[in-house]
């Protein structure tokens, strides 16, 4: 897990690394490509690729346009107006917006110590962005990727149903290939106006990093541990990606960070802790987690 972990945080700095040299939809299109090629060409070999039935096609383009397109999309733009730390944070929130979904829609009941876990974080949300306001700096990154971690919440809802009765790796398949479709017209622009020469082995690199390292390789080793050690002993892992990345920005990235941002983030870190600590049974609690690995491997 502790190996997962590091996997998923130095994708964040990878890809902030690579954004300078390409643009975010190239980067969102060859991710999705790349995973696309190698999910269908494993399910070749097996001469086996799993067809959606037709009842369950609304699920998968929902899943398709939000956990994909959508949230690739606005996690990569958001990343280059803030650091891979900030980034992080905001998308540590996505589980939060689940419980409120969930809620909103009458899919669970919440208990009051979840609500008091989105109360602590919104304060951190707060504070992490006042203080860039106040120094005059520009928060539509921290923004963006708030929404990005909203579209991750529909898509924790919206893949429930199908996962439970395809199994991840189908959902995976083609969830990325609608949203391949999608954000193909978008980045068409920017796969013909890229300087390719200049991407260099550190853009294909990351790349190929977040795809095929961090999606397949990150997946496939959180659900091998959930298995033989359950979900209680693996989920406080999940809390160390945004510290590590945070640890990773420092070091590779020179990023800085004052005391108001990490209390903002202390405070974004503990509702989450809060709000999970609340989850009324182990079995909503295993789902969600399930679900957050999932996007944390997407990433």
């Amino acid at each position: 897990m502790l190996a997962t972990v590091v996997i998923w945080a130095g994708n964040n700095v990878m890809i902030k690394g690579a954004i300078d040299t390409i643009a975010p939809l190239p980067f969102v299109f060859f991710r999705f490509l790349f995973v696309v090629v190698i999910v269908f060409a494993w399910y070749a070999i097996r001469r086996s690729i799993p067809t959606p039935p037709r009842a369950d096609w609304g699920w998968f383009l929902l899943t398709g346009l939000t956990g994909y397109a959508i949230y690739n999309a606005l996690y990569m733009v958001g990343l280059q107006y803030t650091t891979a730390f900030s980034a992080a944070v905001m998308i540590s929130l996505g589980p939060l917006f689940t419980m409120a979904l969930a809620a909103a829609l009458k899919i669970e009941q919440t208990r009051t110590i979840q609500w008091v876990g989105l109360g602590i974080s919104s304060i951190g949300v707060v504070i992490y962005v006042s203080d860039k306001l106040k120094d005059g700096l520009p928060a539509k990154g921290d923004l963006i990727c708030l929404v990005a971690s909203f579209s991750f919440a529909v898509y924790s809802l919206a893949t429930r149903p199908i996962v439970q009765r395809h199994g991840s790796l189908m959902v995976t398949a083609w969830s990325c290939l609608i949203g391949l479709a999608v954000i193909t017209p978008f980045a068409l622009s920017g796969l013909r106006s890229q300087d390719w020469g200049s991407l260099g082995s550190h853009g294909w690199g990351a790349i190929l990093y977040s795809s095929a390292i961090s999606m397949l390789l990150g997946y496939t080793i959180w659900g091998w541990a959930i298995e033989r050690t359950g979900v209680g002993r693996t989920a406080p892992f999940l809390y160390l990606v945004p510290i590590l990345t945070g640890v990773m920005s420092y070091l590779f990235l020179d990023e800085t960070f004052n005391v108001v941002k990490l209390l903002g983030a202390a405070f974004v870190f503990a509702g989450v802790i809060v709000a999970r600590s609340g989850a009324k049974n182990a079995t909503i609690a295993k789902q969600e987690l399930i679900e957050t690995a999932a996007i944390r491997a997407e990433l």
